[in-house]
């Protein structure tokens, strides 16, 4: 067995925390949202990001891609989804009165809109398409390509005026998931360049993180912000993986929180909104009590559930629940 990435476990690991924390904040779109709580989500707006670098590492291929290693990949990430959306359906109907005609449930699955979140599933599906083409890119084009990736991917960032809709962009996050793929393929020499100069790179990209988070949301013109949400995205993505290239994961509750990762992100949401309807602070109040409740309520409930999964379930746990 190969050794565990600590670059991919850290990414992962604290990207799910991110997540977790992320939506146990009022929408970024809500009226009631308090300064407080923007700023919060901008400092851990890398979440999304690290998990689709994470996935170019794990994907990253210098030669064909076999069709059944396609199939296992979908498999992986559609079997869970498709029974999280489920689940997701019926919450829905039972706390928020939807309808469950058939119509809506399959519109949902395929838009990835059972619950908001759930659009990462369809840029990740697509990614695993593309990953047989791209291993047929030589060195030299897969690099061209990843910069033109990353070059579109800023304009995406900067350009959009509704958020939203730049989620559900590809465009958005294909920049990331090429630059792991880039990385993996290059690291007998990117690596060792790095590893050789890691206290430089930790150094520099946490500095280049503080500063540029400290001045985005003080930015004026909706360009500058989102060129400064990319970079500081940027910077972020670089200390995770200089801090982890070339290491082999040891923590237990980094490999832990990392194999448990897809569970927690399809499953968090059952757990945080029921909290935030109990717990409704003012509009436009801070309040890191139902905040904080709500963040380790999300957190835990999945956790309890990969843990009766895997003990009731055994091996099937990682296929029908995603860990």
């Amino acid at each position: 067995m190969a050794p565990r990435r600590l670059d991919v476990d850290l990414a992962k690991a604290i990207g799910i925390v991110a997540v977790v924390g992320i939506h146990s904040l009022r929408s970024y779109f809500s009226p009631d949202i308090s300064s407080g709580e923007v700023r919060l989500a901008y400092a851990l707006q890398f979440a999304v990001p690290g998990f689709f670098a994470a996935s170019g590492v794990l994907a990253a291929s210098a030669g064909p891609v076999p069709a059944a290693l396609t199939h296992a990949r979908l498999r992986r990430l559609l079997v869970p989804y498709a029974i999280a959306s489920l689940a997701a359906q019926a919450f829905r109907a039972s706390f928020g009165g939807e309808s469950l005609a058939l119509s809506n449930v399959l519109r949902d699955f395929v838009l990835g809109s059972s619950f908001g979140p759930y659009y990462y599933v369809l840029h990740a599906v697509l990614f695993v398409l593309a990953a047989p083409l791209l291993a047929r890119l030589p060195a030299r084009a897969l690099g061209l390509v990843c910069a033109g990736a990353l070059l579109v991917q800023l304009t995406a960032w900067v350009i959009p005026e509704i958020r939203f809709f730049a989620f559900h962009d590809p465009l958005h996050w294909l920049g990331f998931f090429l630059a792991g793929w880039w990385l993996r393929r290059n690291e007998t020499r990117a690596g060792v360049w790095l590893a050789a100069r890691r206290a430089f790179f930790v150094g520099v990209a946490g500095l280049g993180a503080a500063l540029v988070s400290t001045h985005t949301l003080a930015s004026s013109g909706p360009w500058r912000v989102g060129a400064l949400q990319w970079l500081y995205v940027a910077c972020v993505l670089v200390l995770l993986f200089a801090v982890g290239l070339g290491r082999e994961t040891r923590a237990r509750v980094v490999r832990f929180l990392s194999d448990a990762s897809y569970t927690i992100y399809l499953y968090h949401l059952f757990f945080v909104l029921p909290v935030q309807r109990v717990l409704r602070p003012a509009a436009k109040d801070f309040d890191p009590v139902a905040i904080g409740v709500a963040f380790a309520v999300g957190l835990v409930g999945p956790l309890l559930l990969v843990l009766a999964g895997r003990a009731l379930l055994g091996p099937r746990s990682r296929t029908l629940l995603g860990s």
